[in-house]
């Protein structure tokens, strides 16, 4: 999952730049979540614990760890591999020498037990580990990428000019690792440093997007969307829209359209081959509206989420099907997981909420005190 920023889109220009060298302003955590339909669960990361929660009702099945821990503040989605959940903390976990370290925990599937804490990193954890081979590769806000084995066991780190707040994609062969620097790095799996780099001339706050193809999708915060050609850093074309994007592309395969939204809540349908726009929609409900997660494409349309607690599905043509509103701000991605769409909610009545792919409200889950 991104950072999303929890300021008014006016603070931005200001808080946002001023925190980067740090890795960020203060503020809570907030809800990463994934789904697994082979176990009929969704994980939810928020705050000082891990939740599974089951499919079919909206109950918890169990919690990581039992009890609060103050060293643990959960704020990205986890990450599932090897019948493990692995997930960065936003807190301090250990001190050595006067430095702060905070950890990156793999949590048992089946027992709910700790495997092991990697503790090398420096900041906070904004972005989500990925797996890329024999490899988890974690991107930190103290400016490094670290890989380690399924075990834990520190292998390497690439080190860039700035916060990572982003979470990287990987191929057979590359990792590619947005950073706050402006700048794109390809870094080699192998070699451990980058076959190029690009510069985009303002913050990279947004995920990739990584098409079989071979090319990047990435924005940046000030507005620009650009398509580039992986194997060799080229920038195919470029466009800009409304205002600074946070949110990944997502493709719709079939029809070639790219789905993004901006912070000033607009959503846009793009053409994937030159970045034309086909369409365009306002999720704008009220002044300070943004779209910072990612969209998802259903079979009939695409839906789109909004700080404002706005849930809204739009057709192929851009034409709103319908639309709910939560209470809470909605900044993590929303996850498509059998017939349930979920969305994971900040400072609601509710953690997560359920939606059948019309729309309707199905169950919500609020954690037991």
């Amino acid at each position: 999952m991104k950072l999303k920023l929890i300021i008014p889109i006016v603070l931005v220009s200001l808080g946002l730049f001023l925190s980067a060298c740090s890795g960020g302003p203060s503020y809570n955590a907030e809800p990463g979540i994934v789904a697994d339909s082979n176990s009929n669960t969704a994980y939810v990361a928020f705050g000082s614990y891990l939740y599974a929660v089951n499919l079919d009702n909206g109950t918890q099945s169990w919690r990581y760890p039992d009890s609060s821990q103050s060293d643990i503040s959960f704020y990205s989605s986890p990450l599932m591999v090897n019948n493990m959940l692995v997930v960065g903390s936003y807190n301090t976990t250990a001190s050595s020498s006067s430095v702060s370290h905070y950890g990156l925990y793999s949590i048992d599937m089946k027992t709910h037990a700790t495997l092991w804490t990697f503790t090398n990193a420096t900041a906070r954890y904004n972005a989500s580990p990925i797996a890329a081979g024999d490899l988890i590769l974690a991107a930190n806000s103290d400016y490094n990428l670290y890989a380690m084995d399924h075990n834990g066991a520190y292998q390497w780190q690439f080190t860039t000019g700035g916060a990572l707040w982003a979470t990287p994609v990987a191929d057979d062969t590359h990792v590619y690792v947005p950073s706050m620097d402006h700048k794109l790095y390809a870094v080699n799996l192998s070699s451990h440093q980058a076959d190029w780099t690009d510069d985009l001339g303002a913050a990279l706050l947004a995920s990739p997007l990584l098409t079989q193809d071979g090319t990047i999708y990435i924005g940046t915060i000030a507005g620009n969307l650009y398509k580039i050609k992986a194997s060799d850093g080229s920038i195919l074309t470029k466009t800009t829209l409304k205002a600074g994007l946070w949110a990944t592309p997502v493709l719709d395969s079939g029809s070639g359209t790219l789905y993004i939204g901006d912070q000033g809540g607009n959503a846009y349908a793009l053409s994937e081959a030159d970045l034309s726009l086909i369409w365009t929609a306002s999720m704008n409900t009220k002044t300070g509206n943004s779209i910072l997660a990612s969209a998802v494409v259903l079979p009939d349309g695409v839906v789109f989420v909004n700080d404002n607690g706005d849930v809204g599905e739009y057709s192929t043509t851009g034409k709103e099907a319908w639309r709910q509103s939560l209470k809470g701000k909605l900044y993590a991605d929303p996850v498509i997981a059998g017939d349930h769409l979920l969305v994971a909610i900040k400072d609601g009545d509710n953690l997560v909420q359920s939606f059948n792919l019309n729309g309707a409200l199905s169950w919500f889950f609020k954690p037991p005190q």
